[in-house]
């Protein structure tokens, strides 16, 4: 299976000595396999033949999910799985927790806990599935090039920083970006609050820190679990 959405991969399924091959993609119809967000083109192991995908788990949101969906599909026909058993596994998938986990969502509010995050590349591919974003960064900062999340900028209506690398973070976005330093997560939580009762529009609060975590915990895992608590204290 390869991605024909990726420069490199395409190249390497365009070569002809390699047999075998099943290319897949998010963009382009022509390939064996296509997935949007609500159905599955096969030109593949049945021609034109259109899946349709009524419910995906909350924890499948995003187009790097819908890839993932699509690469399952192919293996599930691979294998011979039947395909309402492939329905209902990505309709109630669970997924490893502090991995772009939906936490709370309703007609006003997303709040997306992402502490598994710790450089920008997984970051931003939280980012580029939300707007009106009051998105929060901190920790260790392992990369210094975070002015790339500025190509995102319309989708961001807040950033805050924190932690050890929350001053050079500020930095890098506040030229172009609202940006806020506060001193630990619990603050930044208070803050966010504080900012999204003056949004009338649906707001997206994605802690994806972009960093290592050692600064003020021992793990990504610590840092989620703490962040889902701070939560707990706003929305019950």
């Amino acid at each position: 299976m390869l991605s024909i959405d990726d420069i490199y991969s395409r190249k390497i399924f365009n070569q002809k000595k390699i047999k075998n091959k099943i290319s897949f993609s998010l963009v382009d119809k022509s390939a064996d396999c296509f997935a949007n967000n609500n159905y599955i083109l096969d030109n593949y192991f049945k021609k034109n033949k259109k899946l349709f995908i009524k419910k995906i788990s909350k924890d499948l949101e995003g187009n790097f999910n819908i890839q993932n969906i699509l690469i399952a599909y192919i293996c599930s026909k691979i294998l011979k799985i039947p395909e309402s058993n492939f329905l209902k596994v990505i309709k109630t998938f669970k997924g490893l927790p502090f991995r772009s986990s939906t936490i709370f969502t309703n007609n006003k509010l997303k709040i997306v806990n992402n502490s598994k995050s710790t450089n920008l590349n997984s970051t931003i591919n939280s980012v580029v599935n939300y707007n009106n974003i009051y998105l929060i960064l901190g920790g260790i900062a392992k990369e210094k090039n975070f002015e790339i999340l500025l190509k995102y900028k319309n989708k961001i209506s807040c950033v805050y920083t924190y932690g050890k690398s929350g001053n050079f973070i500020e930095k890098k976005l506040k030229k172009e970006l609202v940006v806020k330093k506060l001193a630990n997560l619990k603050s930044v939580i208070k803050e966010t609050f504080k900012d999204i009762k003056k949004n009338s529009n649906q707001s997206t609060i994605l802690f994806a820190p972009a960093c290592a975590s050692y600064d003020q915990y021992k793990n990504f895992e610590e840092r989620g679990i703490h962040f889902n608590k701070l939560i707990k204290n706003y929305i019950n």
